[in-house]
């Protein structure tokens, strides 16, 4: 899972370059124009192409599908219904926001890199548009190719080894974290090293690689049959910072934008939210099973052949006819 997300940053890497790469060549309203007709092509491939199950795809391989549905208890119906969601043990739990306030922390420092570094670059370090572009898409690189390695190798070490998943997890979570909390105290003494900022920002983005194997695995290890739900909260928590982030950098910076002292509280203040989210997840997470996960399952299975979805599922009664 942290693999198939990660791929999701090929689009923030690609757009550094062709945004900067269009507003150059063609306007800025060309920027909207293309990606608008991107969206509306993905759309209509999404409605042609996604099914509600791994079943219902007409293309998919036979021994594919037994893969997947072995990992789905033994019921056929595997759909949990609104109502029988324990949402008032989800939204008590801490370690459920521990995990979501972890990721608000990083969502700071990876929105930052993502919205605010290219106005910085060329703002601030002198950076033309179609340069800033292309810059800001180190980080990404860096990035995807820590996820691999971050992801491939978690997942070698709780196979293979005898490892407890939450402190393997708590230890990524700290390479995804202190690199960015030591790197981005020190932007603001680079002065105009361009190199050295540029070599400081993709440490503290590219390292945040490390996340994609703790948080979203972290919502699969609490509640496998609600991860859907949890991922779902934990991405809008996520995503806040999308909208927080220019809003609290426009509110930091109050004295000229174009001078470098002016960005530092930035840096500081993404380097606090990183010490934040390592302390928060370390001291309240955790990767096991959740009690109310375990209730709601043991609810769900049949106790005698009565049972609906023991009925629904095509298989016969058992017998217990005396052969003469």
């Amino acid at each position: 899972m942290g693999v198939s997300n990660a791929i999701a940053y090929l689009g923030n890497l690609a757009s550094n370059i062709l945004t900067a790469l269009i507003c150059e060549k063609l306007g800025w309203q060309w920027a909207f124009y293309i990606y608008g007709i991107i969206g509306i092509i993905w759309s209509v491939a999404w409605i042609l192409f996604f099914r509600n199950s791994p079943a219902e795809m007409p293309w998919i391989d036979l021994k594919e599908l037994q893969y997947i549905e072995s990992d789905l208890d033994s019921f056929e119906d595997s759909t949990v219904e609104f109502k029988e969601i324990p949402w008032c043990a989800i939204l008590t739990s801490g370690s459920f926001w521990a995990t979501n306030a972890s990721g608000f922390a990083a969502s700071i420092t990876e929105f930052t890199v993502v919205e605010m570094a290219p106005e910085y670059m060329k703002d601030v370090q002198g950076f033309n548009l179609l340069g800033s572009g292309a810059l800001a898409s180190l980080p990404f690189i860096i990035n995807l190719i820590v996820v691999f390695i971050a992801c491939i190798s978690l997942d070698f070490l709780l196979h293979k080894g005898d490892y407890d998943k939450t402190k393997l997890r708590k230890i990524w979570n700290l390479f995804a974290f202190v690199p960015a909390i030591v790197t981005l105290c020190f932007i603001s003494l680079c002065g105009c090293n361009s190199a050295g900022v540029i070599t400081l920002i993709c440490i503290a983005y590219g390292m945040r690689g490390f996340g994609s194997a703790v948080q979203t695995p972290t919502f699969c290890d609490m509640a496998p049959r609600l991860a859907g739900v949890l991922h779902g909260i934990g991405d809008a928590c996520y995503s806040a910072g999308g909208f927080v982030v220019p809003l609290m950098i426009n509110a930091m910076i109050t004295d000229d934008p174009y001078l470098i002292s002016s960005w530092n509280v930035v840096w500081y203040v993404c380097a606090g939210f990183s010490a934040a989210g390592v302390i928060v997840y370390w001291a309240f997470a955790t990767c096991e099973e959740q009690q109310w996960h375990k209730d709601m399952v043991n609810r769900e299975k049949p106790t005698d052949v009565s049972n609906p979805v023991f009925q629904n599922s095509g298989k016969q009664e058992p017998s217990f006819e005396v052969q003469q």
